[in-house]
């Protein structure tokens, strides 16, 4: 039971809440004016109390610093690039925040930090998308009682051009790339960078026309990580015949642990430096400009969706973590497909009902 009482200061008479904690210990709050604002706020102390809701009045204190250090600690399932750029937002775009008190961070906070960050929207949105997940937690460990995150006004990111290259225009750039069995792997696999340059010799089965992609390398600040696949699956991918000799040819004389892909010297095929090759052989070819090795990933859905394939075949090539994730990505693609799919209800039916069906409405 809350007890009011008053006591003075030079600034005039003031009244404290005394209360018991949830752990039997006793505290009060100090400093209201009135006597009415006392009593409401001890009712309101005490719902919260018994319903569980109460927060410590120290807890609100912790500086966001240390819960943001103690989210970025625990991503330790993540991959290494993935980490690198919690870091990075961590450390750099949530630094005018990080000596505020969680209690303190305020959605009005919150919002006048969007407002002023620097970046590009999807910058900003990828580190408020942060500061929500650390929030998340504040609020997970009783520091604070909601998330200050939620309804925040975002930048919205325009959806951007993305580029889909024709059977043609893949050819053209593996002819002049030089490594056409790369490209083409790239374009008909839809193999991820890191994915194909960690494939081994043991990966591939040409007779099968399969690709086993199982792990993947990358890199950060120049060091190379293995580890498993973006959703840490094992998925076969289908490959062309045409491919699947291409394949042969190049494992031939490797050992089964041997990589496929490497650089021209040997070693890993690491992304910067293949650019070097690659960027040229995409001014010569054509192809649009500035296309990047990972539009030939959306160029292997599109080709795929051409050539027949549904949304979970597709998913499944793409190493998708659902359809609905592939769908949000290449659906209109598929509704190109529309006039087509009605073309082939009508051949079924005159197949199957002959040509003299009635044409009658109604």
């Amino acid at each position: 039971m809350a007890t009011i009482k008053p006591y003075d200061t030079v600034s005039g008479r003031r009244y404290r809440v005394r209360y018991r904690r949830p752990d039997g210990r006793q505290t009060d709050k100090r400093g209201f004016t009135t006597k009415k604002a006392a009593e409401l706020w001890a009712a309101e102390n005490t719902v919260d109390l018994a319903s569980g809701a109460w927060l410590s009045p120290e807890a609100g204190k912790t500086p966001l610093s240390a819960v943001a250090d103690a989210w970025l600690a625990s991503k330790n399932r993540v991959t290494p690039k993935t980490r690198a750029g919690y870091t990075t937002t961590v450390k750099i775009h949530l630094d005018p925040l990080r000596a505020l008190p969680v209690a303190k961070v305020t959605p009005a906070v919150v919002q006048d930090w969007v407002d002023t960050l620097e970046g590009a929207p999807k910058t900003v949105r990828n580190a408020a998308s942060i500061l929500h997940s650390i929030m998340a937690r504040a609020v997970r460990d009783r520091l604070i009682q909601a998330n200050p995150c939620d309804g925040i006004d975002l930048p919205k990111v325009s959806a951007g051009t993305r580029n889909y290259l024709t059977a043609a225009q893949v050819e053209s750039l593996a002819q002049v790339s030089k490594r056409p069995t790369l490209v083409n792997t790239l374009a008909y696999a839809g193999v991820r960078w890191g994915e194909l340059a960690a494939l081994q010799a043991s990966d591939i089965d040409p007779g099968a026309r399969r690709i086993l992609v199982r792990r993947s390398v990358t890199e950060v600040s120049g060091t190379l990580h293995w580890g498993e696949t973006k959703n840490r699956t094992v998925r076969e991918v289908p490959i062309p015949t045409f491919l699947a000799d291409q394949l042969r040819f190049a494992i031939k004389d490797k050992d089964p642990d041997e990589l496929v892909f490497t650089a021209p010297q040997g070693g890993v095929l690491r992304y910067r430096n293949a650019r070097r090759w690659w960027d040229p052989a995409v001014v010569k070819a054509d192809v649009p400009a500035g296309l990047t090795p990972h539009e030939l990933r959306h160029t292997c859905a599109s080709l795929a969706i051409r050539s027949g394939a549904n949304v979970k075949v597709v998913q499944r090539m793409l190493g998708h973590s659902s359809a609905a994730l592939t769908l949000d990505r290449y659906g209109h693609l598929f509704d190109d497909d529309l006039d087509a799919v009605a073309n082939a209800l009508e051949v079924l039916r005159s197949r199957e009902c002959g040509q003299n069906v009635g044409t009658a409405t109604g």
